[in-house]
């Protein structure tokens, strides 16, 4: 195929909002040597959710410290030792976003900004309206779901159901929102894909679909231990642990799959917004 017909047949994949997927190891619209200029932009978006996610984090720390009556170690010095981990491997999964995401045909509105701005509103504009929507709903579950099963949730579940603070609120929606997004979705979820289809040189649904169920159930498993550490595993239990973590996760792994990761964490933040605002409002009232 001549560089001409090559060119055109770009530029009808990027027609519409998400456009035609080229389901493969190269993806549509980027080299397979990325700009490392959007890198840079969500080391960027990163640091500040980190930033916006520390005074939560230090009140927290501070509480700790106190009831321990810890004297030799500061609050900031702890919330600062805390966040170097989760820190430096949101960038190794940044990292593996960066080289492997347009390979499998994934996409971010951020890296399509630096190739094509108008490629890159318009897929926002078409992801805006489902992601935000089915943030709503899912925030809307997972408070519904507290609300409605509280009778039946253990005393130390009940108890922890308050209304959020708006430091806490805001270090939620952003360390949620985008760090885990970027540490789960664009990292993990992403790695592994490019692992299971490297052999085949060929991304398929029935691959994607095993690589979000198998995350999914490694989830819930990773979290079984905390779980039942403090809690019986009963019925209601159990499917909570399904609703908070099992079904989030298909959720926001779909729509980087169907969109982009920007989808997934515009979503993610709208649901954690939404429950958080909605517990706010049942403490006014009740």
């Amino acid at each position: 195929m001549s560089n001409k017909e090559q060119s055109k047949k770009k530029d009808v994949n990027q027609e519409g909002g998400q456009g035609t997927r080229q389901v493969g190891f190269t993806g549509p619209n980027v080299s397979d040597k990325p700009s490392w200029s959007p890198f840079f932009v969500y080391i960027a978006i990163l640091l500040l959710a980190f930033s916006l996610f520390f005074p939560s984090l230090y009140r927290e720390s501070q509480r700790i410290i106190d009831l321990a009556g810890v004297e030799d170690l500061s609050a900031f010095m702890a919330s600062l030792l805390t966040v170097i981990q989760p820190f430096f491997l949101a960038v190794l999964a940044l990292l593996a976003g960066h080289f492997f995401t347009y390979r499998l045909g994934l996409g971010s509105v951020v890296y399509d900004y630096f190739d094509s701005q108008k490629v890159a509103k318009a897929k926002l504009k078409v992801s805006l309206q489902p992601a935000l929507a089915l943030g709503l709903l899912y925030g809307l579950m997972i408070a519904s779901f507290d609300l409605i099963f509280r009778p039946w949730l253990p005393d130390i579940v009940s108890q922890g159901l308050q209304a959020p603070s708006l430091i806490d609120l805001v270090g939620s929606v952003f360390y949620s929102g985008v760090v885990e997004e970027v540490m789960l979705r664009f990292g993990l979820m992403t790695l592994f894909l490019y692992i299971i289809s490297f052999q085949a040189r060929r991304v398929t649904k029935g691959r994607v679909i095993f690589t979000i169920v198998f995350q999914t159930v490694l989830f819930m498993l990773a979290y079984l231990p905390n779980v039942t550490t403090y809690l019986d595993l009963t019925p209601v239990v159990v499917i909570r642990l399904f609703v908070f973590v099992g079904l989030s996760n298909l959720l926001f792994s779909y729509l980087y799959y169907r969109y982009h990761i920007e989808a997934a964490m515009i979503s993610h933040m709208t649901s954690v917004l939404v429950s958080g605002l909605l517990a706010s409002l049942l403490a006014l009232i009740a």
